[in-house]
């Protein structure tokens, strides 16, 4: 399976420790509906939950994450498809 970049977003917010990070990030990336992420703290991961992301955690390559992430997919519903249709 190859894979080619779409578009590279820079987080502005990587390196602070500000109260609620999690919510501007969201402002960023608020058209994704899957993140696939290394770490997220426990109250950035229901924020964004509760909007409806999905999130995955990997660490290493980020090749080898997108194909991890996909068996998970097709092995949870069957399909790539929401709804496993």
């Amino acid at each position: 399976m190859r894979f080619r970049l779409v578009e590279k977003r820079v987080n502005p917010f990587e390196s602070t420790m500000q109260h609620l990070k999690t919510i501007d990030v969201y402002g960023i990336i608020s058209d994704c509906t899957i993140i696939i992420a290394a770490l997220i703290g426990k109250k950035g991961i229901v924020r964004l939950e509760e909007r409806g992301m999905k999130l995955f955690f990997r660490k290493g390559e980020i090749e080898e994450a997108i194909r991890s992430v996909l068996f998970e997919m097709v092995s949870e519903s069957g399909s790539l498809r929401k709804g496993g249709k």
